[in-house]
């Protein structure tokens, strides 16, 4: 039979191995099966493309920059391309989390690209712009389930594109009499359900290969928070194990150590005011020991205090 061979010799029929075949009748070897397995690996590729593109624009989260008040517009600039497809004149919903600014956490905005890195967020409910005075160079936006697979894209909505091409796809696979009798024709017919095993283990290892980009996505920090790092590796080496010690006069932050943390952050605190210094800055520096600045920094006992 077809995808079998008889050794000469022998009477009996052993059935070519997987990536070989034959195709006639009386055949006494399998040759290897180039067409065959090329086929496969395709499908094994457009699903894995397709799933993993699926399951990265799922509920993805969108790393902010920074967001800041611009006239009367409150701007969110993004760590990389926030790839959002909107009607001119239109708006997505976003929810944003992980910012330290209790007017925007756990808040749901509408929001309209201002270019490919910005966003302009506006009231939920009635779309006028946000007057809060908001400073902050850390969080998440996130789209809400569906509008993250619908406005996801560059040009034109991925979701289309996906749909678009899997259809193509199989209507290849499927509908073409030579590419589907060439699968039928394989051992006997036997190879004619191979595209569908396939296409399950593309999709499996497009949803593995998703779920890495986005846990490397969630790994990546903003500017102010690489800065921090560093800033706490020079308070590490200057003071390697921090303790805690009582309030009162042994519990002084010296000039040089506020100098030298203005200086370091100047570019980011700018004309923003100490709210903005606290949840960005110097409780990013001592979240981790659960002290104070000047515990981390190193305490200092002072001789006159003067209150403003």
């Amino acid at each position: 039979p077809v995808g079998t061979f008889a050794e000469r010799g022998f009477a009996t029929c052993t059935d070519c191995s997987f990536g070989w075949h034959s195709s006639a009748k009386g055949s006494q070897a399998c040759p290897f099966d180039a067409g065959f397995l090329t086929l496969i690996i395709a499908i094994v590729a457009a699903h894995c493309y397709e799933a993993y593109y699926f399951c990265w624009a799922l509920r993805r989260n969108i790393r902010i920059k920074d967001i800041t008040q611009m006239g009367n517009a409150l701007v969110v600039t993004c760590l990389q391309d926030h790839q959002l497809i909107v009607r001119t004149g239109s708006f997505v919903f976003v929810d944003i989390s992980a910012t330290e600014h209790f007017s925007v956490d756990g808040k749901r905005f509408r929001a309209r690209p201002l270019d490919h890195a910005r966003l302009e967020l506006l009231d939920a409910r009635n779309g006028q712009p946000v007057l809060d005075d908001v400073n902050t160079s850390m969080g998440v936006l996130k789209l809400p389930f569906p509008q993250d697979l619908i406005h996801t894209g560059r040009k034109v909505s991925g979701m289309v594109l996906v749909v678009c091409r899997m259809a193509l796809f199989w209507c290849i696979v499927f509908y073409v009499n030579e590419v589907w009798s060439f699968f039928a024709s394989r051992r006997g017919g036997r190879h004619d359900l191979l595209p569908l095993p396939a296409a399950g283990v593309g999709s499996v290892l497009g949803l593995v290969l998703a779920l890495i980009h986005r846990r490397l996505l969630a790994r990546r920090n903003s500017p102010v928070q690489h800065r921090v790092a560093e800033f706490r590796k020079i308070l590490q080496q200057r003071n390697p194990q921090p303790v805690a010690c009582e309030r009162g006069p042994g519990r002084a932050v010296a000039v040089e150590s506020l100098k030298e943390l203005l200086n370091c952050f100047r570019d980011f605190i700018g004309s923003r005011d100490a709210y903005y210094l606290n949840s960005n800055i110097t409780l990013s520096i001592t979240r981790a020991h659960k002290l104070s600045f000047a515990e981390v920094a190193g305490p200092r006992t002072l001789d006159y205090f003067v209150s403003h």
